[in-house]
């Protein structure tokens, strides 16, 4: 089943049977930061610093679902399943791409079922934040470069050009315009505040937006999944 997510055609394909064989195992990965070091304290005393280590475990589970058309297919997703229950999975991606990933779960046996929102591909989860971020790398460097050009193209903070001129409040007596000094104030303000607070928001409505692909596209496959029971039935197959 084909339908429109954010402007894209995605494809919807999955099975709805009978679990079984289920399996359930943990991996840990090991990871290790920093050199060991030692240092000589002198006098025959010497300290050492070990790198530091850290581990991630992760819980996988696989089993099998078979149709009651006799189409098995073997899934790999953790969650509250079991041997026996009834259970619909559906997966897809952007057209065009042959290699689904699991997105929806269902089990009809304990009346749960969850969203798998990070399987989602980069196309759709990612859509929009590359105009976003241009609009504010525009927002932090169009002020910062038009203020630079027209800070080097005023007169100089002092000018002492034979000794006429001592300082700003000279030049400007007799020459009413603006000088580098009157600019300077925005440029640091540009730098060091304009630009971190544009960076932190700039990140939160990147954020922002990434989890609203996330929740529209979930709510797309949904209703698609809810609104045809025929392609529920054809899963069964």
């Amino acid at each position: 089943m084909d339908i429109e997510i954010l402007g894209q055609t995605f494809w919807l394909n999955g099975i709805k049977g009978t679990v079984k064989d289920v399996q359930k195992w943990t991996s840990t990965t090991v990871q290790s930061t920093g050199q060991g070091t030692i240092t000589d304290l002198g006098y025959g005393v010497y300290r050492t610093s070990a790198p530091q280590v850290s581990s991630t475990t992760q819980e996988h589970q696989d089993f099998w679902i078979v149709s009651p058309g006799g189409r098995q297919e073997k899934i790999e997703v953790n969650g509250d399943i079991g041997n026996g229950q009834t259970v619909l999975v559906v997966w897809g991606s952007v057209k065009g791409n042959n290699n689904g990933y699991n997105l929806v779960v269902r089990n009809f046996t304990t009346n749960k079922g969850w969203n798998l929102f990070r399987c989602l591909p980069n196309s759709i989860a990612y859509k929009g934040t590359k105009e976003l971020t241009l609009k504010y790398l525009g927002y932090i460097f169009v002020p910062l470069i038009i203020l630079t050009l027209t800070y080097s193209n005023l007169p100089p903070r002092n000018n002492n050009l034979g000794g006429v001129y001592h300082s700003d409040r000279d030049y400007r007596a007799t020459h009413p315009t603006f000088t580098q000094s009157d600019i300077l104030p925005f440029l640091n303000i540009d730098i060091f505040m304009a630009i971190p607070i544009l960076i932190f928001v700039g990140y939160r409505k990147r954020t922002k937006l990434i989890w609203q692909n996330y929740n529209t596209a979930m709510v797309c496959i949904n209703q698609a999944i809810n609104n045809n029971p025929q392609f529920v039935k054809s899963l069964e197959s």
